[in-house]
């Protein structure tokens, strides 16, 4: 039998073993931890850095922009001066809205919900039947303009939105409100929650168009409207593309169109 100094030293040695084990796992623990939380902040700062670099990048592109928007926009309004100029250049959304569809108020967010609900597009931006749902149910808006946000399109929005007051509707457009995340889906957002949408395509804004699609693919009520430099002699009213040579014009014109899409509801 082993002595009472052995049955000490055994019991030590179990003891030093614990120890050591427990300050291998309390090692390994905190490696793991830091090694989290460095990954955690890289990406944190990543973000930050990446985040500051597009804002400078935005900030130092806007005056080009400014002025690349301000010339496309003094050319076509050359160009619509021409008969038949607007039709030309703009032939594609002219032949969508002559053949669209008239949309009546008890289908058309059963039907918005039917196209989400096909839609990986959609899917993946996180917009999905639920989310639709939740959109409609707490929709802040009556009317989602689609404009460019050129400072040389604040008055014909700040004219759109005049007509929609007095019809007592309530009008946005997508940079009125601060978006930290996606744009896209907030625009898209605000689009399904919209009774009407209203798009200027007059500076032909490849982000406008953009929209307006998606738009016209979730059968909303639609309001294409297009300014002119000065008038001219033909109209495009038949095909339901508003055309506007002064402010006056504009309001009358949105005020009609609304009231003509809400006798259909």
């Amino acid at each position: 039998m082993p002595d009472n100094n052995e049955q000490v030293i055994a019991m030590t040695n179990s003891e030093y073993i614990f120890i050591f084990a427990a300050a291998i796992l309390s090692l390994l623990v905190a490696v793991i931890s830091f090694a989290i939380l460095y990954f955690v902040r890289r990406d944190a700062i990543n973000q930050k850095i990446q985040f500051e670099h597009n804002e400078i990048a935005r900030r130092s592109l806007a005056p080009d922009r400014e002025y690349i928007d301000r010339q496309i926009k003094n050319l076509l309004e050359e160009a619509y001066r021409n008969p038949g100029g607007f039709e030309r250049i703009n032939e594609l959304v002219v032949q969508s809205v002559a053949n669209q569809p008239p949309v009546s108020s008890d289908m058309r967010y059963d039907s918005t919900k039917d196209v989400v609900y096909r839609s990986r597009f959609l899917s993946d931006l996180g917009i999905n039947r639920e989310e639709i749902d939740r959109i409609i149910s707490e929709s802040r808006h009556d009317v989602f303009v689609i404009t460019p946000f050129s400072s040389d399109y604040g008055d014909d929005y700040n004219t759109i939105k005049e007509a929609c007051q007095l019809l007592d509707l309530r009008c946005i457009r997508g940079d009125e409100q601060y978006v930290s995340s996606n744009l896209l889906k907030y625009i898209i957002e605000s689009i399904i929650g919209a009774d009407f949408v209203i798009a200027n395509i007059s500076g032909r804004n490849a982000n406008v168009f953009y929209e307006l699609a998606i738009a016209q693919m979730l059968e909303k009520q639609v309001i294409i409207v297009g300014g002119l430099a000065t008038p001219i002699e033909f109209d495009l009213n038949q095909q339901r593309v508003l055309l506007f040579g002064s402010k006056q014009e504009l309001i009358d014109k949105i005020t009609t169109e609304i009231a003509r899409m809400s006798r259909k509801k």
